[in-house]
């Protein structure tokens, strides 16, 4: 749950803030001198950051998995040849798709952190542990 929550809010949320705020602009105040061209440029400008981040720390967390770090640098390299590309010759879709794969990249490298692990009881969905007499008595109890 912490894990879903961060990404929903963290990553996609406030990570996204500069997509969010050209996307109101452009729906709901029609601003002048705004178009979807501002749009694809904040998209252009979020996965680079988000899948740079996620890149590294693959890197830092896993250094003695050569896969892992092959993987790292392997994305960092393609996505950011694609933004260099979308920089010259901008394109919404390629952005979205961009946009996309950085946030999954983001969720390799930080799927097995701790931070958001939440501990959970086994027990829990038994309601304790039922060899355990349960507290009170029958005591004045007619059946």
């Amino acid at each position: 749950m912490t894990f879903c929550v961060y990404v929903l809010l963290g990553v996609l949320f406030f990570g996204g803030l500069g997509i969010w705020a050209e996307v109101v602009k452009y729906y709901y105040f029609r601003a002048p001198n705004t178009g979807a061209e501002a749009i694809i440029t904040s998209l252009t400008t979020y996965f680079p950051a988000l899948v740079g981040a996620a890149s590294l720390q693959l890197m830092f967390e896993n250094r003695n998995s050569k896969p892992l770090l092959a993987f790292a640098v392997l994305c960092l390299c393609v996505l950011g040849a694609i933004a260099i590309w979308l920089a010259i010759d901008p394109s919404a879709f390629y952005s979205v798709v961009s946009c996309v794969a950085a946030i999954w990249i983001w969720w390799i490298a930080n799927a097995r952190a701790e931070a958001f692990r939440d501990d959970l009881d086994i027990d829990t969905p038994l309601g304790g542990n039922p060899g355990k007499t349960p507290p009170g008595s029958l005591q004045g109890f007619n059946h």
